[in-house]
């Protein structure tokens, strides 16, 4: 959007839909998505590898501290809906015992749950254990494939073209949010999304080769 006052409304608009939702996905995908498109597409700049350097030294030191505050912020994110998060693990364990019965194919179709999954359906609220559940081992490989396929593509475009980072932010969103809802019922929410991807894949290819040269410079 190059009008600016509707561009600080929809990036609002969106903020506020993701926090009054209270969605625990969404809540941590608007800071984490924002800081891995930002060094992902600037990790040719000096300035960041070595501020990157930095971090991960930093990391090092208080890797102790930041263990320990990490293992305490997921126990509040699971204790903050408990029943989800149990409904959630039952149904993950239910369907990745049930795919050892069709490794390959899978079992076709979603099956109904009992009172202990709060009647959700087995295969239901997680992409991959989904994806091995009712596609098997050939569904899986044929969404992963293409998705770190798209994904590199898009780095590379996206260190000198806004587009290309656009549908890498989108495509962040969707793992993170992969596993914790089934992709395949939310089409309709990121379709548009989706056709952004499709105009950063079909731009002029040279953003691709201007950019793997940069990235061979760094190397």
């Amino acid at each position: 959007e190059k009008n600016k006052r509707w561009r600080w409304i929809g990036l609002l608009s969106s903020i506020l839909m993701a926090l009054l939702t209270v969605s625990r996905t969404a809540i941590v995908c608007l800071p984490l998505v924002l800081i891995l498109v930002f060094f992902l597409t600037n990790i040719y700049r000096l300035s960041i590898q070595i501020f990157s350097s930095m971090i991960c030294f930093i990391s090092g030191i208080f890797s102790s501290f930041i263990l320990d505050t990490v293992t305490y912020s997921q126990d509040i994110f699971i204790s903050s809906r408990m029943s989800s998060s149990r409904v959630r693990k039952t149904l993950e364990r239910i369907a990745l015992e049930r795919f050892k019965d069709a490794p390959v194919w899978g079992h076709g179709l979603l099956q109904p749950g009992f009172k202990g999954t709060a009647d959700m359906l087995v295969g239901s609220h997680h992409t991959w254990i989904g994806l091995l559940f009712v596609k098997g081992l050939v569904g899986f490989f044929a969404f992963l494939i293409p998705m770190i396929c798209s994904v590199t593509y898009l780095l590379i475009k996206g260190q000198n073209n806004s587009t290309a980072k656009v549908g890498l932010s989108f495509l962040l969103i969707l793992i993170v949010f992969s596993f914790a809802e089934n992709q395949e019922a939310l089409a309709y929410l990121y379709w548009s999304a989706l056709i952004i991807m499709g105009v950063a894949f079909k731009e002029e290819k040279s953003a691709i080769s201007s950019a793997s040269d940069v990235l061979e410079n760094v190397v």
